[in-house]
């Protein structure tokens, strides 16, 4: 859903520019062009907000469906339709991305680690005009959603059904709090079951 949003607001920068300019222009018109001129402007922000509302609530049901009867969370965050929660007394751990979730012992968990893509984006220097300016836009659109795709929390676990989850739409400041979680209650944790 939040792919939707980001595709919305980039198609809604030009659109509403183009909206605007009919709004402008047909002003005291009497045959409605300047509210199909505003309609033009707002719509795709209407649509993104209305996607993004979306995308955060996306599988979060059933993720707090399976965290009530079966964990006390200590710790849970929930991003665009990726969810983890942890319970450090029982060891265990709980992951939803998109419209999956389970839960996991401490011992199940392999690895985890984090990745932010970023980069690859056209630019445009001097009067190309619109129809470059809207390739340059669908350019860097693709490569925003790929670079998202790619980016996020992973977590490797022992499944073969489900090696690795990624909780998508973390930020770097969350994904870093994670890992040292992971780091203090999971790795720690065997190294002092060791001795």
């Amino acid at each position: 859903m939040k792919v939707l949003s980001i595709i919305c607001m980039v198609v809604g920068i030009p659109l509403s520019i183009v909206g605007l300019l009919v709004f402008a222009l047909s002003l005291g018109n009497p045959r409605g062009e300047a509210t199909l001129g505003l309609v033009m402007a707002l719509a795709p922000w209407g649509l993104a907000y209305i996607f993004w509302k979306m995308a955060g609530t996306k599988g979060r049901e059933a993720f707090d469906q399976l965290i009530k009867p079966n964990l006390k969370p200590d710790l849970t965050d929930w991003f665009d339709a990726s969810g983890i929660a942890m319970d450090i007394k029982a060891r265990k751990i709980a992951v939803a991305s998109k419209n999956a979730c389970k839960i996991y012992d401490f011992d199940d968990i392999r690895g985890f680690r984090s990745s932010f893509q970023s980069g690859g984006q056209v630019q445009a220097f001097g009067n190309v005009g619109v129809n470059a300016n809207m390739q340059m836009a669908a350019a860097n659109m693709g490569t925003a959603l790929k670079n998202y795709s790619q980016s996020g929390l992973f977590v490797r676990v022992r499944d073969v059904d489900h090696p690795e989850w990624q909780i998508q739409g973390i930020d770097a400041k969350h994904a870093a709090r994670w890992m040292e979680i992971f780091e203090q209650y999971v790795n720690e944790g065997r190294q002092a079951e060791q001795r």
